[in-house]
């Protein structure tokens, strides 16, 4: 009976062990598809990062010009909710 119990139990660990290996393997995988999405691409293209905070200051310029126009367009009142909620 002990051998049967010690050949189980080496198995689990060699069974293990491969699994550790096999993740290691698909983690170093998943790094080395990441590293090449960094700032220093030379074909031009950016990280999602970088397009996120770009667009989020794209945003943040265009709010910013909307809230000159109305504030300079000397809006007589008419038109549009003049940012309320329309009560139902």
């Amino acid at each position: 009976m002990a051998d049967g119990a010690e050949r189980r139990h080496r198995h689990f660990l060699e069974a293990n062990a491969q699994m550790a290996t096999n993740r290691n393997n698909d983690n170093q995988n998943q790094n080395q598809g990441r590293q090449g999405s960094g700032r220093d691409q030379s074909d031009g293209s950016m990280s999602v990062r970088e397009a996120g905070q770009k667009g989020g200051e794209r945003v943040r310029e265009l709010v910013e010009e909307g809230k000159q126009n109305e504030g300079g367009s000397g809006r007589s009142g008419g038109g549009g909710s003049g940012g309320r909620t329309p009560s139902r």
